[in-house]
């Protein structure tokens, strides 16, 4: 996640394939990482995080136990975690995130009942969460979400041994989703960042697990997806955010 000119990274599995939950500040100014508080679970991988104002939100994910519901604040003013309410659901890994209009949204993920097609809102003043509008097609796990322009978007992903590449918009004031462009590669795992109004997204894999290194913006005036410059080299699982006007 990115706050206040600075990106955050942590948790996941290391190159040993063990839980980790170590947090890291990059300062794109001086090209520094610098570590920060660990977040207090233990270790997590294929969690899910959002931005509400100055403070992130993350939880959810694998814990080496199985599926988790755990939720906690972080505050990079005085560098201090907190937890807040579980999420009110099924727990679940590999969940999307967006943030619209003060509150957080998870959509998604892989749970005890299976692929989930469900969202979550989260209200960080009454830390409480309430359902809200499920993804209206099959579950889906590994896929992307972003906000743009008060709206919530939501796709591609994994489904029964499938890449999808359907994306749809979700209208917070009523409450409801619609189909946008579709994502040009049926694709999971892949990355995404937002700026100056647009998403930018790709990397990732397709059914086969061979992995992709293209990138493309999407516009959401005219509702499309252009090609843009692609990463040297292609990866899935990677993390993105976007700082000024970088990615």
């Amino acid at each position: 996640f990115v706050i206040n000119g600075k990106m955050y990274v942590g948790c996941g599995h290391n190159t040993l394939g063990n839980l980790v939950n170590d947090f890291w500040e990059y300062d794109p100014v001086s090209d520094v990482w610098t570590a920060k508080a660990a977040m207090p679970n233990g270790g997590k991988a294929y969690g899910s995080c959002f931005v509400i104002v100055n403070y992130a939100y993350a939880g959810l994910g694998d814990d080496g136990t199985g599926y988790s519901g755990d939720f906690w604040r972080y505050n990079p003013l005085n560098n201090t975690w907190t937890q807040v309410a579980n999420l009110a659901g099924n727990p679940r890994l590999s969940a999307s995130a967006f943030s619209v209009n003060g509150y957080g949204y998870i959509m998604g993920g892989y749970g005890t009942s299976g692929y989930q097609n469900t969202m979550w809102q989260y209200d960080p003043m009454n830390d409480s969460w309430v359902q809200k509008a499920g993804f209206n097609t099959i579950g889906r796990t590994n896929a992307i979400g972003f906000s743009l322009n008060g709206y919530g978007y939501f796709g591609t992903g994994w489904y029964a041994n499938n890449a999808h590449s359907d994306i749809r918009q979700y209208d917070p004031t009523i409450d409801s989703w619609i189909q946008v462009a579709s994502f040009p590669n049926a694709s999971s795992n892949s990355s995404i960042f937002c700026m100056n109004g647009y998403a930018y997204a790709g990397l990732g894999e397709d059914a086969g697990n061979n992995l992709f290194n293209d990138f493309y913006k999407y516009d959401p005036v005219a509702n499309s997806w252009s090609s843009v410059s692609s990463l040297s080299t292609a990866r899935h699982y990677a993390v993105g955010g976007a700082i000024g006007n970088n990615g």
